[in-house]
């Protein structure tokens, strides 16, 4: 993976790695310039990443259709950027499996590794793991499945990424218990004074992780914690998009210019969708 900066002068590459720290989305656009195609809700998202970096103890929840790139810029970039700027921290990583915690561990220290030394950092010398590993600052990142251990693990930033594994897993009431359970007592228990937390996930239930932490602690709006991101595959009544009810989220493999074709594709989504209720889940954000 080779980034921007290796094809322009050195006052242009100095100016092109100061901006790479300025959001997540700016980094992945330098880390990987032809591979990012940007849409409406990845800055949308990496503006409340930058946000949220600039508060004390802050709370979002990103929630919209699959496959429109939250999980690569939230999952990756995100902590990667986090860790870049703040190398003295320490960040965990969760999602519902093991081995996918394992592949966002390795993907974010393959960031840090490559360039973290233009940014007076790096990967600290023995550290192996990919699934827990040190900044020569100190700082780190601890990847685990939902359920996983956290131990000797004090963070400044919890990044939680689709806690259910999918529609069985959140309907069984015991499942959704083990994951609360997990939140609840291990996993804040594990942050710092003043430390931020990222939820990231597809909704599947009105009691599934998401849907308890907003019926617990609230939306900002209505003078609780989380700030939300819910971004539907069709706008509803005050879209954060500014998007008008009915109209289409952008998506990464058609033309931002191509409403038409976004439009097209989210409605073949909905008619290869067999529960209307599985669409108002997954594609709405609306369990």
């Amino acid at each position: 993976m080779k980034s921007a900066v290796a094809r322009v002068d050195p006052d242009t590459a100095h100016r092109l790695e100061s901006a790479a720290l300025y959001s997540p989305l700016s980094l992945a656009m330098w880390a990987r310039p032809r591979h990012y195609n940007v849409r409406a809700h990845h800055r949308l998202i990496s503006r409340a990443w930058s946000d949220m970096a600039g508060g004390h103890g802050e709370r979002l929840l990103v929630t919209c259709p699959p496959q429109v790139g939250k999980s690569e810029l939230s999952s990756v970039y995100a902590p990667a950027w986090w860790l870049l700027n703040h190398p003295e921290q320490r960040v965990v990583i969760a999602t519902y499996a093991d081995h996918l915690a394992q592949e966002k561990g390795r993907e974010v220290r393959a960031v840090i590794s490559e360039h973290g030394h233009r940014f007076g950092t790096g990967v600290r010398r023995g550290s192996a793991s990919v699934t827990d590993w040190r900044t020569v600052q100190g700082g780190g990142l601890r990847a685990v499945g939902v359920g996983g251990s956290l131990v000797g693990f004090p963070a400044q930033l919890a990044l939680v990424d689709d806690p259910h594994k999918d529609r069985e897993h959140a309907d069984s009431k015991v499942m959704r218990g083990r994951v609360w359970k997990w939140w609840s007592s291990v996993l804040t228990s594990r942050l710092a004074p003043g430390a931020s937390a990222c939820l990231i996930m597809t909704r599947w239930h009105p009691q599934d992780l998401a849907g308890l932490l907003l019926n617990r602690e609230g939306r900002i709006e209505e003078g609780g914690r989380w700030r939300v991101l819910e971004l539907p595959a069709f706008a509803v009544e005050g879209d954060p998009l500014g998007r008008a009810p009915g109209d289409p989220l952008p998506h990464p493999a058609i033309d931002e210019a191509d409403v038409a074709g976004a439009r097209a594709h989210w409605e073949a989504q909905r008619a290869a969708t067999v529960l209307p209720r599985d669409w108002a889940s997954l594609y709405q954000c609306s369990p």
